[in-house]
C-alpha cells in the first residue's frame, strides 16, 4: 500500500470506529418498553337488559365473544383477572383487571369489547396498584 492510502484507510477506520453503533453495522439497542400499568374496570349490564325477556341472540352472541376476548387477553397477561357477581341482573357487576401501557390503552381496551361496542354494558375504568397478591400455588 501506498502510504498516502494507509493514512486515509486508518483514518476510515477511526471514523467508523467512533461512529453510532448502527452506522458500523452494529443493532442498536431498543429502548425498553414502559412499564404496564394496571387497571379496573367495573362493568354494569345496560338497564333495558335487566329483565331476562330482553336478550337477543344477538345480544348473548355479543356477550360471548366478550367473555372470549376476555379469556384470550388472560392468556396473554393483558388480563389478569375478570368475574362477575352471583346476583340479578338488575344487581349485578362485573369486573376487568388488566394491564395496559396507559390509560388511554386501556380505556380503548374496553370501549372495543364487544359488549360494550354493542351497548350491552356500561363500563367504569379507574387506575388501580396492587398492594397484595395471593403467591402462585
Amino acid at each position: 500500500m501506498v502510504p498516502r492510502m494507509r493514512i486515509g484507510f486508518a483514518a476510515l477506520c477511526c471514523i467508523l470506529a467512533a461512529a453510532k453503533p448502527g452506522l458500523r453495522g452494529e443493532a442498536e439497542q431498543a429502548a425498553p418498553p414502559p412499564p404496564l400499568q394496571e387497571f379496573l374496570c367495573i362493568l354494569n349490564l345496560d338497564t333495558r337488559y335487566h329483565p331476562e325477556e330482553a336478550w337477543t341472540k344477538q345480544d348473548s352472541e355479543a356477550v360471548s365473544a366478550h367473555f372470549k376476548r376476555l379469556k384470550e387477553a388472560a392468556s396473554t397477561g393483558r388480563v389478569i383477572l375478570a368475574g362477575k357477581t352471583s346476583e340479578p341482573n338488575d344487581k349485578t357487576i362485573g369486573i376487568v383487571l388488566l394491564r395496559a401501557p396507559g390509560a388511554e390503552e386501556a380505556d380503548a381496551f374496553i370501549r372495543e369489547d364487544p359488549a360494550v361496542a354493542a351497548g350491552i354494558m356500561k363500563y367504569e375504568l379507574r387506575p388501580i396498584r396492587i398492594v397484595i397478591k395471593e403467591p402462585a400455588r
